[in-house]
């Protein structure tokens, strides 16, 4: 069993009127929890986000978030798995719900990741793909 307390600041670096962020500093503060359950590994956490507001904006709320998921080693340094992330409201687009689907490799210090995503709620994407890489410095 793993746990982990987070505290994320993201600065006010994006451009609202884009819609590339709330344009204000966000303050955030989360947990997160891993545990093997046999050849599973469950994770999830849970966050609280006082969003930074704008001038000339209609403020935003602070939102809970939260994410539930599974994988599986289904391979030698390969895993699948599954997650659904959901928050609450911040504005007028409205909640997130969206559940993502993921195939996960790892070569030496690297991991490569590819996910299909599906989104339930007005703020969340209808499709989306991607690929990822991380490594570990």
């Amino acid at each position: 069993t793993g746990v982990d307390l987070t505290i994320k600041v993201k600065t006010r670096t994006g451009a609202v009127h884009r819609g590339l962020g709330t344009g204000g500093t966000d303050l955030a503060l989360q947990a997160d929890l891993i545990r093997s359950l046999g050849p599973v590994i469950g994770f999830g956490h849970l966050g609280y986000r006082w969003t930074g507001d704008v001038p000339g904006f209609a403020p935003y709320r602070n939102p809970w978030y939260g994410e539930l998921g599974a994988c599986r080693q289904v391979v030698p340094n390969g895993d699948v798995g599954v997650m659904l992330d959901v928050r609450n409201p911040i504005g007028r687009l409205g909640a997130v719900a969206e559940t993502t689907v993921f195939a996960a490799w790892r070569h030496g210090g690297y991991r490569t990741q590819v996910y299909v995503t599906r989104g339930f709620a007005p703020a969340s994407p209808q499709w989306a793909l991607g690929l990822s890489l991380r490594t570990r410095l």
